[in-house]
């Protein structure tokens, strides 16, 4: 032992810049200092096959294949006709947005929907405009697609929002060429534009339905009552029985005065020359005659019967005038019921009109000048992202898998 520590101490020292030797480390050793280098190479391989390779793909796909795409923007608003006084101003205003704002709904879900999508494939050739750039494969719309990927494709470059507070909707259409993102947003003003239209008249046929139902029943009902009216009137062969009682009542105190004048006559011929004077048969027979027309009008005017009693004509007056009167009482009862009806249907059209729903343009569909998508730079970047990210916990799961064992 005290010679090994006197060799170590007589040793010389080492020269400066001279590597000095370590005998003892083993080649194990050597291995595990070079086991780091090769997993960075492996790391620097795998990011640059991970996230270089597809930013590099997709930059260049980008630049050299994708077409540019237009955009042609427009915004409207859906109001109402209804103009509320200034008193309740506040209140109107909170309504008519929530309407506008429900209303405005409807339109952004029917601009999203199948049937605009459908409809803007019917009325544009957009089968082929969006089939234009044939080497854009990522981009284009491809041949005989099936409704769905066609809708998925026109929610794709289409872009709708909606403010619901001030129902305000704005849309913005893409196309490769400027002339056809313009006909596209003018297509889904127009249809908008019918969507709105046709809810505002469905609305206000809705207003006016149930005082349409009330204006036609109390129509039929005076229609039924004139039939009547006039069925009694050809049956009775008198266009008002009560005109001919009154007129009946007349000549009965006509003849009641020519009766009061031919009963004093006769009173006055039997004072002066007595009974047995030749014109005194004369006069009682005038005064009998008088008082049978009086015993006869008061038959027809009242319940008795003169004559045939099947005989219309002999009915009494009273029966008639009776039933006259009850026709001209419900005669009356429609025709008020019919005015108030009409004038509630009248009432119901007005407001209907003021509640009426109009698309308002504020934004005519514009027409580009410069391409605007594909937005080259940040899909670019976004693919970096997405493949930077997808790498970092691919490695981070891969080390805490090893360090694990």
């Amino acid at each position: 032992m005290t010679q090994t520590k006197d060799a170590v101490a007589k040793a010389p020292a080492p020269k400066r810049g001279e590597v000095i030797s370590h005998p003892a480390r083993t080649d194990a050793t050597v291995a595990r200092m070079a086991r780091p280098k090769r997993r960075h190479r492996l790391i620097v391989a795998s990011f640059l096959l991970a996230v270089i390779a597809p930013t590099v793909a997709a930059v260049g796909y980008l630049y050299l294949f994708a077409a540019d795409q237009y955009a042609s923007r427009m915004a409207f608003s859906v109001r109402s006709a209804d103009a509320a006084p200034s008193v309740e101003f506040l209140g109107a205003l909170t309504q008519s947005f929530s309407g506008a704002g429900s209303d405005a709904q409807v339109v952004f879900e029917f601009i999203r929907s199948q049937q605009a999508a459908e409809a803007a494939f019917a009325a544009l050739p957009l089968a082929e405009l969006y089939n234009l750039p044939e080497r854009d494969v990522v981009f284009r719309l491809g041949e005989n697609q099936p409704v769905e990927d066609i809708l998925r494709y026109w929610r794709w470059m289409t872009d709708v929002s909606v403010d619901m507070g001030a129902g305000i909707v704005t849309f913005e259409a893409r196309a490769f060429d400027p002339e056809s993102a313009q006909k596209i947003a003018t297509f889904v003003l127009d249809e908008s534009t019918r969507i709105v239209n046709a809810l505002s008249a469905q609305a206000r046929e809705d207003a006016v339905a149930d005082a349409r139902r009330v204006l036609g029943q109390a129509e039929e009902r005076l229609r039924a009552v004139r039939r009547d009216i006039r069925a009694f009137r050809n049956i009775e062969q008198e266009l008002d029985p009560s005109e001919n009682a009154r007129a009946s009542l007349g000549l009965m105190a006509a003849l009641e005065a020519r009766l009061a004048d031919a009963q004093i006559e006769l009173d006055t011929q039997v004072a002066l020359v007595g009974s047995k004077s030749a014109q005194i048969p004369v006069l009682r027979q005038r005064v009998a005659s008088i008082e049978a027309r009086i015993a006869e009008e008061r038959a027809r005017i009242g319940d008795g019967l003169v004559g045939d009693a099947a005989n219309p004509d002999d009915r009494a007056f009273a029966d008639r005038v009776a039933r006259y009167e009850e026709l001209v009482v419900d005669r009356e009862f429609a025709q008020n019921a019919y005015i108030a009806a009409l004038a509630s249907f009248e009432q119901a059209q007005v407001e209907a009109r003021r509640q009426t729903r109009y698309l308002a343009p504020h934004i005519r569909p514009t027409l580009s000048q410069d391409p605007e998508y594909p937005q080259r730079a940040l899909m670019a970047l976004a693919v970096f992202a997405v493949a930077a990210v997808v790498w970092a916990v691919m490695v981070l799961v891969l080390y805490n898998i090893r360090d694990r064992r």
